[in-house]
């Protein structure tokens, strides 16, 4: 039954009041009543002639337990049972219900299908009372009963009273089926996930689904908008939603931001209008909202990031020019200097190389601070030694600065203390940068010393004060954030903010403090670190032979583990050079072979191998070593291996390639450590790689190179086989490296890690064009062949 309204009247229910007692009783379990009307609809065959919407049911059940709770307040003090002298047809007792009776029969609901269902809620209503005290049952039992066949007289009586002609039921029969219908279609309404709103054609609201109730309004069901009277009431709340909607929304932009019980979200407003299509008029509006908030926000962010990747890129092209301003201008003056005045401009030209490997680490190490800053790894140090090594580097290199660079260590320090001083020199060696880049030329000074923590332990304090503009406090919140220069320190020399960010992450990682203070002049940057005493090391230069010629026949053999002809070539001289006796091996095959008949104290293995990787080449020797060995990579993947801490541990060091003598003679010339020491990078700068090496021996490797490229060219046209592109370029990059070959270099490296992804994620196409190229046609070519007597 599908009620508009409810019975009139209100209750004076109290607890010897019986129609109270009912009605109380009856609202309690009133959603038993609305499940058990719904089960009896079903298996008694009403289910097609009736609702679908639990609303309506919701709806019925109420105005059938309010009006009974009337009638039984009323009947209290009369005699019960139907009445043979009463006009039932025009009873004002059932007045509603009769009202009710009505709705449906204009829907085309027959007499005897109307009373058929009446009579279920009658044995519903009966039977869900039977629980009452038994003080209570036999007169509320009865009294009900008297309900609902007085009822059943009265819409009876009103019923047959009327006319009905054959144009009656055929309206009747229409109204039911656009009853049905309307039903059909708000089934649909209710069931969309997204919020949508039914106006009319002055865009009033009309109606709402139930996903805009519960965003909006609460906790509804289906249909209860429509239905409930007191849901309907809060529809004022929806049209002040509909209104924001109309001033928001534009006619270029369908996007608006609403509050809801979810807080505020951003929704792509849709509005369709409704058309009448046989009076072709418009009758209404639907609108659809869908929510976009984390679209939205995610198109914010990346706007937020390209701005910020415009003003990191504007910062680094300055960082980048200024150096390399000084590097050209002064190459330029050289030619034409007098050797007096030479020192000075190599000088000019190594200061400004300084600062362009300082910008490009500090990148690099900002990089890797995104995914979380390193783990501390603290280690024994000499640390009056220590920072007195620091202070040497530092001072040398102030001549990139009009500023001069004091240092003062207090006496009271500690002869040795464990600390992590690779992180610590990186901090103390970017706030100095940062305080000479400022300072007005009154000198930078450097204060370390002994500080009292918050918890009472000591702490290493370094102070370093500057005679720069100082900081603003706004300025000095955004100290430590990347890709910021604050305005009041910019004396024209730039400076990303890497280095200070970088700083924050690091001594945050040591467990540390870092902050500034202002001063009457220029400004103080500091941070304290924990560090624990303990017993002096061992020197580094302790028990270590100068040379290769003082180690036993054994130390000095040592197997080159490198498919590269041309980078192999100019290691095997240059550890020759050192005094080791070279055997060189091209694969992990030839490696395990030559292990077997041979013994060897080094291993000087590359990463990526024909047949296998040097890591794995690595465990198999050491498991079939005889005596105890000392193992190092070589390699152009040195991230690869450092980023990967149980690939790293199987080397004793770690090198970059190119590698200079002195980058291997102290990785090599020194005893071996254990398998589980921490893994260091040498990085060396790839001049004089060729140094030494006889015209003959240089030609060899131009015309290795030139073999092996021709067919690399001709594999790379094609395309097939990645993994073999992938071994081509790692070989071909080393020998550019090597060579001097930097144009090819870069997008050889490049084509190495795509062809090292999986198949189908990654394009080679695009390095196709700047690899197929002929070798005259580049500049460092042709002068690398006229420099050993080619034409």
């Amino acid at each position: 039954m599908t009620a508009d309204d409810r019975c009139d009247g209100g209750l004076q229910t109290g607890p010897h009041n019986l129609a109270g007692i009912a009605v109380s009783y009856l609202e309690k379990r009133q959603d038993v009543l609305v499940d058990r009307s719904i089960e009896i609809a079903k298996l008694n065959g009403y289910a097609p002639f009736t609702t679908t919407i639990r609303a309506a049911w919701v709806s019925a059940v109420l105005s059938i337990t309010e009006c009974l709770g009337n009638y039984l307040a009323i009947a209290e003090t009369d005699a019960t049972g139907p009445m043979a002298t009463l006009d039932y047809k025009s009873d004002p007792r059932f007045t509603r219900m009769r009202k009710i009776a009505r709705q449906h029969r204009s829907l085309g609901i027959t007499l005897p299908m109307y009373i058929g269902l009446f009579k279920h809620f009658r044995n519903l209503y009966v039977s869900m009372l039977e629980d009452l005290p038994a003080k209570f049952h036999p007169q509320v039992t009865n009294r009900v009963r008297d309900f609902f066949d007085e009822t059943e007289l009265s819409i009876t009586a009103d019923w047959t009273n009327s006319n009905e002609n054959v144009r009656l039921r055929e309206l009747q029969e229409r109204a039911r089926a656009m009853s049905l219908d309307k039903d059909r279609y708000f089934a649909v309404f209710e069931s969309l996930r997204n919020p949508a709103f039914l106006l009319d054609k002055s865009q009033n609201l009309l109606n709402a689904n139930k996903a805009a109730a519960e965003l909006f309004l609460g906790d509804a069901e289906a249909g209860e908008i429509v239905y409930l009277r007191s849901m309907s009431e809060r529809k004022s709340s929806l049209q002040t939603v509909i209104g924001q909607i109309k001033a928001a929304a534009t006619e270029h932009d369908q996007s608006v931001w609403l509050e809801t019980l979810n807080g505020t979200r951003c929704f792509d407003v849709r509005r369709r209008a409704l058309h009448d299509a046989v009076e072709n008029i418009k009758i209404g509006h639907v609108v659809l909202l869908n929510d976009v908030t984390q679209h939205r926000r995610a198109a914010e962010l990346a706007q937020q990031s390209e701005r910020g990747m415009s003003r990191f890129l504007a910062t680094m092209s300055h960082e980048i020019r200024t150096p390399l301003h000084s590097v050209l201008g002064a190459t330029e003056l050289l030619r034409t200097a007098d050797n007096d005045s030479a020192d000075d401009f190599l000088d000019v030209i190594e200061a400004a190389g300084q600062t362009l490997l300082q910008t490009l680490n500090n990148v690099l190490d900002y990089s890797k601070c995104g995914n979380g800053p390193p783990p501390s790894r603290p280690i024994a140090i000499d640390l009056k030694h220590t920072l007195g090594e620091f202070e040497r580097i530092a001072t040398v290199r102030r001549t990139r600065s009009n500023s001069h660079l004091d240092f003062n260590v207090v006496p009271e320090l500690p002869a040795a203390i464990k600390i992590d001083w690779a992180m610590t020199q990186q901090v103390l060696s970017n706030l100095v940068s940062n305080a000479m880049r400022v300072d007005d030329g009154r000198g930078v000074r450097v204060n370390v010393s002994e500080a009292t923590g918050k918890g009472g332990g000591t702490l290493l304090r370094f102070e370093i004060r500057d005679h720069g503009p100082g900081l603003s406090a706004d300025d000095g919140e955004a100290l430590f954030r990347p890709f910021e220069r604050t305005s009041a320190r910019d004396t024209g020399n730039g400076g990303t903010g890497l280095g200070l960010a970088i700083a924050h992450h690091l001594v945050q990682a040591m467990g540390g403090e870092i902050g500034y203070e202002n001063r009457d002049v220029g400004a103080l940057l500091w941070f304290e670190l924990p560090f624990e005493v303990c017993a002096a090391p061992v020197a580094k230069n302790e028990g270590i032979s100068p040379s290769v010629e003082a180690l036993p026949h054994f130390a000095r053999r040592c197997l080159l583990v490198d498919d590269d002809p041309i980078g192999s070539t100019v290691t095997k001289r240059l550890l020759e050079r050192l005094g080791f006796q070279v055997d060189l091996a091209a694969s992990v095959h030839d490696a395990n072979r030559l292990a077997r008949s041979s013994e060897y104290a080094v291993f000087v293995v590359d990463y990526i191998l024909p047949d296998g990787d040097g890591p794995s080449l690595v465990d198999k020797l050491r498991q079939n070593a005889r005596t105890q060995a000392r193992y190092v990579a070589l390699t152009a993947n040195v991230e690869a291996l450092e980023g990967n801490n149980d690939l790293s541990q199987r080397f004793h060091r770690i090198l970059a390639k190119p590698a200079d003598l002195q980058t291997l003679s102290a990785a090599l010339l020194v005893p071996a450590q254990s398998s589980g020491s921490t893994a260091s990078t040498g990085k060396a700068a790839p001049k004089g790689n060729l140094d030494g090496l006889t015209h003959d021996t240089v030609r060899a490797m131009t015309e290795a190179f030139q073999d092996a490229w021709n067919e690399f060219r001709s594999d790379i046209t094609s395309g097939n086989d990645k993994r073999k592109l992938g071994r081509q370029a790692h070989r071909l990059a080393g020998s550019s490296a090597i060579l001097g070959l930097h144009e090819l270099e870069t997008p050889l490296r490049e084509l190495e890690r795509r062809c090292q992804e999986p198949a189908g994620d990654t394009e080679i196409e695009p390095l196709v064009g700047r690899l197929d190229l002929d070798l005259p046609k580049l500049a460092t070519w042709v002068e690398l062949r006229k420099s050993v007597g080619f034409s």
